[in-house]
Order: structure tokens, then sequence, then C-alpha cells
């Protein structure tokens, strides 16, 4: 077999990407603190599977002994397409079946260090969410303040809910809040939260909802970010025309290892509150991390992901700089059935808002 010098270097190129697709694989069974770095494969994944597909396209038409080699390659990782890509067709219920419709969106603060008025931003969320009409919203980074824009009380009465929780990220004299929201239509009841070591921004936050006599726990959960600046965002932008700077690809690291070994104890205590719950749970909110990872595969081991069962296509949540990425997750006990999925694409935060009609037992 004859290959040329630019044959060699795609077979060169073809096993890194093949590799790379492999650690892609390992990533979301490694706990991050014992290899942070392979995360990063994780996060990288529908990038590395694309450029896998292309080189086996190259070999299909160059060199199809080597074809097999690519092919290998993209199979060894098959069974964690479906975390990323589905093409699910719509579940098929009775009519008599009750159901519920959950939303859960990290409102960004309803943009309240924004030049425009915070009150537009919220209208037009509340507009959004009216729209949809659930039951149950689940709500981070929400904002609220006694004198100014009590959004608490605005929610309660403009969308008709009578229930609600809240534990706040940060409280200034019961009049300043930024934290968690928890609204619905359904009683509410032994609110609580989860404190989260090493950080002030975050928090998980559970309740029990009481529906048709039937308790379930709802489990409301913001976890840590990376935390990238504008800085952050102009080098990933930039890194592809002027070449990668030391100190930029340094301090970006960095903050990817604290983030990725943050969420670990994060989600290994979430983990544990829904474990520990004496009812079915319903988990929802902004996870800041990828279906190809090790806060994912914890979660979704035993419970079921609205996405993964009647989604379609990518289903990115993440509205910011880099789109696509999906990172907010509707999870529910497997005795509740998922009926449908939805990212709602309405640009009022740095992610879009999902929503899930779940089947009732």
């Amino acid at each position: 077999m004859r290959l040329s010098r630019f044959d060699y270097l795609m077979l060169l190129l073809n096993i890194v990407a093949g590799m790379a697709l492999i650690a892609a694989q390992k990533a979301p069974y490694v706990p991050p603190t014992q290899a942070w770095y392979l995360a990063i494969f994780g996060l990288a994944y529908p990038f590395i599977f694309l450029a896998n597909c292309i080189f086996s396209l190259y070999w299909l038409f160059r060199k199809r002994v080597l074809l097999i080699m690519s092919l290998l390659f993209l199979f060894s990782t098959y069974g964690s397409l479906g975390k990323v890509f589905t093409f699910q067709p719509p579940a098929v219920f009775s009519t008599e079946q009750a159901s519920i419709k959950v939303l859960t969106y990290n409102v960004q603060s309803f943009d309240v260090y924004q030049e425009y008025p915070v009150e537009d931003e919220t209208t037009e969320i509340i507009q959004l969410i009216k729209r949809e009409d659930p039951d149950i919203v689940i709500l981070q980074e929400f904002y609220s303040h006694s004198e100014k824009f009590p959004n608490i009380d605005r929610f309660k009465r403009e969308l008709g809910f009578k229930w609600h929780h809240f534990e706040s990220t940060f409280n200034h004299k019961n009049t300043v809040l930024f934290g968690l929201a928890t609204f619905s239509k359904f009683p509410l009841s032994e609110g609580e939260r989860i404190d989260l070591k090493g950080t002030t921004s975050n928090l998980i936050s559970n309740c029990v909802v009481e529906i048709q006599n039937k308790k379930y726990a709802l489990f409301n959960v913001h976890l840590q970010s990376f935390k990238l600046g504008a800085d952050d965002y102009r080098f990933i932008e930039e890194i592809t025309d002027k070449g990668p700077d030391i100190e930029s690809s340094k301090s970006l690291l960095r903050k990817l290892r604290n983030g990725y070994q943050k969420r670990e104890k994060q989600v290994l205590a979430l983990d544990a509150a829904i474990g520990a719950s004496p009812y079915p749970v319903i988990v929802a909110g902004d996870f800041n991390d990828t279906p190809m990872s090790f806060v994912y595969e914890t979660i979704s081991d035993d419970l079921l992901d609205s996405f993964r069962e009647t989604g379609f296509g990518v289903g990115g949540t993440y509205s910011g700089p880099l789109p696509s990425l999906r990172i907010d997750y509707i999870f529910s006990d497997s005795s509740l059935q998922v009926l449908t999925h939805k990212v709602i694409h309405e640009k009022y935060s740095d992610h879009y808002p999902v929503c899930s009609e779940l089947i009732l037992p």
C-alpha cells in the first residue's frame, strides 16, 4: 500500500483524533480529582467525533483499507453518541394518564447588572413562562429586591403559583436576594438547602411537592461554573488565528481544572441526597457540565434524562459564547415517563429554558 506524504499526515492526525475520541469516552468514568485533563476531551467530544467522521470519509475515497481503522475508532465510542445526539420519536400515552409540566431556567439574575431595566427582562421571562404554562418552575440565579423588584411575589401573582421555595446564595438584610427559586401549582413542603463547600454562589435546594396524594422530591441544582471571563472567551475565539498564548493558556486550564474538581465534589453531595430521598425525585437545573462528564454520568446512572428520552438533535442549552453546549437538564425517577422535551430558543439569559412533560405513575 503506497501512501503519499499527505496521506501519511492524514493517517497521523487520524490516529491522534482516534486516541482523543477514546479519551473522551473514558472521561465520564474518571473522577476529575484523579485525571481532570480527561474531562477536557469529554467537553470536546462532539468536535472530536465529527473530526473522526471526516477522516472516515477521506479514507473511503482514498484508501479503503485505512477506513477500517477509522471506523474502529468511531465504533469504540458508539455507546456514548446517544448522550450528545439523539433523534427520539414523540412518546405516546393515554389521555387518561395524569402528567405535569416542569420548566428549568437559569435566568442570569434578570441581567440586573446590565444598563437596561431589570423589570423589562423579568417581564419577558414571565411572558415566556406564561406561554409554556408549566406546573413547576425551577429557576437558578434568581434575583429579587423587596422594594424595587419584588420578583418572588410578582412570579406568584402573575403566573398563578400558590407555593414557592427559595434558598439564597446572597441575602442583604432580607431585601436584596439572589439564589434558587422553585414555584409550583401544587403544595410544597419540607424545604431545605444543601450548601456546597468552596463556593458562595452555587447551591442545591430541595423540597417536597405533593401531587394527587403522592409526594415527590424536587431538587433545584446550580453547580460550579468555570468562571470564565471576557478575556477567556476572547482567547478561545482568537487561539486559532494567533496561536496559543502561554499565560492565557495556563489561566484557562487552571479555571477548567478548578471547575471540574469542584463539580465532582458537588455532584457527589447531590447524588447522596438523591439516594437518601424517601420519595421519587425530579432533579433539574444548571449543572454547568456536558453529557460526556463525570457529573452527568453520576446523576444519570439511575435517573431518566428528558432529552435522551424524547429529545431531538444536540439539545444545546447554553446561549453564551460557546453555543450548542447542553448543560441544563431535567432528570426524573424511572417511575415517571417522559412525554416531551423542549429547549426554548429565546435569549433572555446566557441559558435557554428547558421544558419537559412527565407522566405520573
